[in-house]
């Protein structure tokens, strides 16, 4: 195995549950938010927000692309955190695909919605902020409001990240360590 990249929803666990993975596995782990935060000079926030979708998605293709190559180039395995958007990216699956396993955080709506919720701060208009940019730009006022933003995004991309995925893991609801454990074991074991 070169590479596996962990997929799902923003606030799954993608980062935390990487990194420990990571090191489980004596690999390198890479975000790809953070590649694209190093290529453009902005944040992937500040890139939807200026160049919008489209903007966003070229630059998500560019850092997938550069992920596959370092993933190509290493010996020892690579774990990266892919962007919670990127089934709606088939571009930048496809500069990933062939260079390892496609692992999707199955985590349930209820557990997503409650940590989104709890980084969401009131801003002056009334609105809420500091959420996923698809939330934001549709200014919700109360946590209900986030709710119905969040819920048929969230449907229809676990059914993407389903379909796309050589293997579904499901993080218990116990410590960040113990998850990555139960990972590496399933990868071990071919759980693909």
């Amino acid at each position: 195995m070169k590479a596996v990249f962990l997929t799902g929803i923003k606030h799954c666990g993608k980062t935390t549950l990487g990194k420990l993975l990571a090191e489980r596995l004596g690999a390198e782990f890479i975000d790809t938010d953070d590649v694209i935060t190093a290529q453009t000079g902005m944040s992937p926030r500040e890139v939807f927000l200026s160049q919008g979708n489209t903007g966003f998605q070229a630059a998500e293709y560019r850092a997938c692309l550069a992920v596959a190559e370092r993933a190509a180039a290493q010996k020892s395995p690579l774990v990266a955190a892919t962007g919670g958007g990127i089934c709606d990216n088939p571009p930048a699956l496809d500069a990933l695909r062939g260079q390892g396993v496609f692992v999707f955080l199955d985590v349930n709506e209820a557990r997503i919605l409650a940590r989104v919720l709890k980084k969401a701060v009131p801003l002056p208009d009334g609105t809420l902020g500091n959420l996923p940019a698809y939330i934001a730009r549709e200014k919700p006022r109360t946590p209900e409001d986030v709710g119905r933003v969040f819920h048929p995004v969230f449907a229809a991309r676990e059914a993407k990240y389903r379909a796309l995925a050589d293997v579904v893991f499901s993080p218990g609801d116990c410590p960040p360590e113990h998850n990555a454990g139960e990972l590496a074991g399933a990868l071990a074991a071919g759980a693909t």
